[in-house]
């Protein structure tokens, strides 16, 4: 994860609080499902650690994945 991303998911937790990790958590997870499902043990964390925030934050903006409403209706 780069710098200014990692600095971004800081200031909006500083701001908004823990709620706010947990949301990005969730769409992460939402967004990889059928990956996630398929994979296991060492192979699982490593994806959740590495790949899983690097495909999310390029397949979504950083304010979408942290839209809690739309985290909700899904």
């Amino acid at each position: 994860m780069y710098p200014d991303t990692a600095m971004r998911i800081f200031d909006v937790f500083l701001s908004e609080g823990e709620a706010a990790i947990f949301t990005l958590l969730i769409r992460f997870i939402r967004d990889q499902q059928k990956e996630i499902l398929n994979l296991y043990d060492d192979d699982l964390l490593n994806y959740m650690k590495h790949t899983l925030p690097y495909e999310s934050l390029q397949k979504h903006s950083m304010w979408d994945l942290f839209d809690y409403n739309s985290t909700l209706n899904k």
